[in-house]
């Protein structure tokens, strides 16, 4: 069984409420169809805007594709921005809202499984969310960003949000939006944006979570990190000698840096085998589960099925990243 646990579904109404904003993030329609706006400056930094089309909204789309991949269930999520640009006063409304319509599009659909959102604008309302997902019986689990409210992962107004979810073991899988050194990547498209911007967001947002010592006041909480923890695995052991020797780093620290990126989980949207061997030689194949990034144009699961061929040792072992693991997490024994 090809489980993929990052793949994404923007829902109509959605869509809509974005094309009606004149701020970043919004919609974009002209003639040429539909484009996104997420970035700020995005159009001056990369030289235009991304075309979307009916991949994005459609269920039987999505279900074509995977028929195409092999791929026997998705764990479909909205994508970016999720709620963080709604006023507070909305969010809470839509995130439930929203998560009714993934429960819904998966309860008509045994391929399909999903993960909510939840308002982070307002803490309680965010855990007040969270005890409603987990008596939805196709949502696994929650998608977010790494600022949210605006506030970066470390901040302690984050706490009760940590610990709702660690108490009723709802996994947290951190997703990039707001991109990491933009202004250096402008003039050649997209490319850099994603390729860089993307990963090195995740990097240091989860360095800062781990930094202000979130997974040390609250250790059992489930992360899972999306593009096979961006820059994690492969700056490990740079991240370990750096926080060594300042302890204004390692304060909140009880043990040395990469042993806090073996308690996390990944994707293994990697692409090559070099780069999903830093992932593995960090965690190993027990933590790490296949995704693709559909409908966004990178989705590329015949390289990243390549690329877990070729990085494992045993069927075994590629067995459990294509599907054995994230089946253990659909029926919530996530090991």
């Amino acid at each position: 069984m090809i489980i993929d646990i990052h793949s994404h579904i923007y829902p109509r109404r959605y869509l809509d409420i974005l094309a009606e904003r004149t701020e970043i993030p919004r919609l974009e329609v002209d003639q040429d169809g539909e484009h996104f706006i997420m970035f700020p400056d995005e159009k001056r930094i990369t030289g235009g805007t991304r075309a979307i089309g009916e991949d994005y909204t459609s269920v039987e789309k999505k279900i074509f594709f995977m028929d195409q991949s092999g791929i026997d269930v998705s764990v479909i999520s909205l994508g970016n921005p999720w709620v963080d640009f709604f006023e507070k006063k909305e969010a809470a409304w839509w995130a439930s809202s929203l998560n009714e319509e993934i429960e819904s599009i998966c309860s008509t659909n045994d391929r399909l499984e999903g993960l909510g959102v939840v308002p982070l604008q307002d803490i309680s309302a965010a855990c007040d969310e969270i005890k409603r997902v987990v008596r939805l019986s196709h949502i696994h689990g929650i998608i977010m960003g790494t600022r949210p409210g605006n506030m970066h992962l470390d901040h302690t107004d984050l706490d009760p949000f940590w610990e709702a979810a660690q108490r009723d073991n709802v996994p947290i899988f951190i997703h990039p939006h707001y991109i990491v050194g933009a202004e250096w990547m402008a003039g050649y498209g997209h490319a850099m944006l994603i390729a860089l911007g993307f990963p090195f967001e995740t990097t240091a947002a989860v360095t800062r979570l781990i930094l202000g010592g979130v997974l040390e006041r609250h250790p059992d909480i489930t992360l899972i990190l999306a593009h096979s923890g961006g820059a994690l695995p492969f700056l490990s052991g740079r991240l370990d000698v750096c926080t060594q020797v300042d302890g204004r780093s390692s304060r909140n620290l009880e043990m040395p840096f990469s042993r806090y990126l073996k308690k996390l989980y990944y994707d293994a949207v990697a692409y090559n085998r070099s780069n999903l061997l830093c992932t593995l030689d960090l965690v190993g194949p027990g933590r790490v589960f296949f995704g693709t990034d559909h409908p966004f144009g990178i989705a590329n699961p015949t390289a990243c099925k390549k690329a877990i061929q070729e990085a494992t040792s045993s069927e075994e072992q590629a067995s459990a990243i294509l599907g054995d693991n994230a089946k253990s997490w659909l029926e919530g024994a996530m090991g």
